[in-house]
């Protein structure tokens, strides 16, 4: 089964496998978004995790890897304060270091 998906892979463009990591990501984001301003705090990380969960799955590892920074990238600017900088302190350096290892187990 894993030579028919490696194959499979092949067979999709890759421009067709990497549009898919952006819009997956995308909708991950809309969603958490759309989450935090209606008062679900903290819903980012499984809308992130299930993004690179799919792309891993559909579009394979070079896919993954690029959904592993965008959500990486998205959750830095958008959810951590300071917000809509990509600032780190050194508060939030241990969460984004879990975030990256855990994402990058899933894909």
């Amino acid at each position: 089964m894993a030579r028919w998906h490696i194959q499979l892979q092949a067979i999709r463009p890759p421009v067709l496998r990497y549009g898919f990591v952006v819009v997956c990501v995308g909708i991950a984001l809309g969603l958490a978004l759309a989450c935090q301003h209606y008062g679900f705090h903290d819903a980012e990380m499984p809308l992130f995790d299930l993004a690179i969960v799919l792309v891993t799955w559909y579009a394979g590892i070079g896919p993954s890897a690029l959904a592993v920074f965008l959500s990486g990238a998205s959750n830095t600017y958008f959810f951590t304060p300071p917000l809509y900088t990509f600032e780190i302190t050194s508060e939030d350096l241990p969460y984004l270091v879990l975030f990256t290892v855990w994402s990058a187990v899933i894909a």
